[in-house]
């Protein structure tokens, strides 16, 4: 849990979402929504199950999630650590949505992916209409604010679903 985290990563982390975009998995290195994926990045992927149900992707310049693993001194696994580190990130995000769907959902474990996002994201085996949200982050660790990309993809009802929960009337 956290105190393990804690004790191989003693520096806090901030996360900003600089920008969100969102399309069909299909759609996604298309000129609708271009990306340039040819390049290897250090993924986190993980499964969530439930009234919530979809995947969750982080990933970075490995360069990057290095540096992030080791913020605080270098470690004898940064690699583990990354993996941790990301994991906390996603079921947070998970979390966070499930809270505001009002419905629990089962975060499952972490898989380290080693490949382009293109390559991730087709691990996952999911239909070319899932949605894929996709997420420009900053992650700041140790005084040092590194890029990243979070990516989420869940079924079109479950997307449905959430933003009806994220409505507000106002009157």
């Amino acid at each position: 849990g956290t105190e393990e985290l804690v004790e191989m990563h003693a520096v806090d982390t901030d996360a900003d979402v600089l920008e969100s975009r969102c399309c069909a998995l299909g759609e996604f290195g298309s000129s609708a929504f271009p990306v340039a994926d040819d390049d290897l990045v250090a993924g986190v992927l993980m499964a969530f199950r439930g009234a919530l149900s979809g995947v969750a992707l982080l990933v970075m310049d490995p360069e990057d999630a290095l540096g992030w693993a080791t913020a605080d001194g270098f470690k004898s696994d940064p690699v583990a650590i990354y993996v941790k580190l990301a994991e906390r990130v996603l079921a947070s995000v998970v979390e966070s949505a499930s809270q505001a769907l009002g419905a629990e959902a089962e975060i499952g474990s972490p898989r380290l992916e080693e490949s382009s996002i293109a390559g991730c994201l087709l691990r996952t085996h999911a239909p070319s209409d899932t949605v894929l949200i996709c997420s420009r982050l900053e992650i700041e660790a140790g005084h040092q604010r590194r890029p990243a990309q979070l990516f989420l993809m869940m079924d079109a009802k479950v997307v449905a679903a959430l933003l009806g929960a994220l409505c507000v009337s106002i009157h």
